[in-house]
């Protein structure tokens, strides 16, 4: 038991030199190795405080290696009465946990946790396979008034016809603007939202329009 005092005693010696040493240096250290001073003297200053000492931490170790401890339950003292354990030294820290920007997914929104979570009603899940098949469709709409739209005008650009783009442009935008402002713009998609949610709740008596619109919302948004 004498040897293990001495040895402890020639450890906090040890400990404290170090310490001594650490403040000299401090004092004209650059800002680099200021950042390691600070650290280092912060984990002697714990050593102190827990009574246990282990050397600089060895990267190429994998850890740190113990100088010092106080014995275990069983061993040294287990004679006059046992230990109560001694406290481990702290451990290097864990790896910083990934936050939300660095996952590989989108975490879900409020609308997808309430269609995941089994709260959502009969009308939401047709709401939402509604949204679906609406994208689909707007999808494959928009192609072919694209490949019509470049059609008509490679034959106009060849001359086979003459096409009267400014009655075109009137006819279709007479036939969506819904406020007559000359403009398609989002109110006029509320609009169509509202008749389209309207008609298909308006006699099904197994739907609601809320429950309903929600789910055609979030089947627009990942369709």
């Amino acid at each position: 038991f004498h040897s293990m005092s001495t040895r402890d005693e020639q450890a906090r010696e040890r400990c404290e030199a170090e310490l001594t040493a650490l403040r000299a240096r401090e004092k004209a250290a650059s800002a680099g190795e200021l950042s390691g001073i600070i650290e280092r003297k912060a984990e002697l200053k714990q050593m102190r405080k827990l009574g246990i000492y282990y050397e600089q931490r060895r990267p190429a170790l994998g850890g740190f290696s113990l100088l010092w401890s106080k014995p275990q339950v069983g061993e040294g003292g287990a004679g006059q009465g046992g230990s109560s354990g001694s406290k481990l030294p702290q451990l290097p820290q864990m790896p910083k946990l990934p936050t939300a920007d660095d996952l590989p997914f989108q975490l879900p929104t409020g609308l997808d946790v309430e269609l995941a979570a089994g709260t959502a009603s009969f009308g939401t899940v047709t709401g939402f396979c509604s949204g679906v098949a609406l994208k689909k469709i707007g999808r494959a709409a928009a192609a072919v008034t694209g490949v019509l739209f470049m059609g008509l005008t490679a034959a106009e650009r060849s001359g086979f016809i003459e096409v009267k783009w400014d009655k075109v442009k009137d006819a279709t935008i007479g036939q969506l603007d819904t406020n007559v402002d000359g403009e398609l713009t989002h109110e006029d998609a509320q609009v169509y939202f509202r008749k389209l949610v309207d008609y298909m709740t308006d006699q099904n008596s197994a739907l609601t329009a809320t429950s309903y619109a929600t789910g055609l919302v979030l089947g627009l948004r990942v369709g």
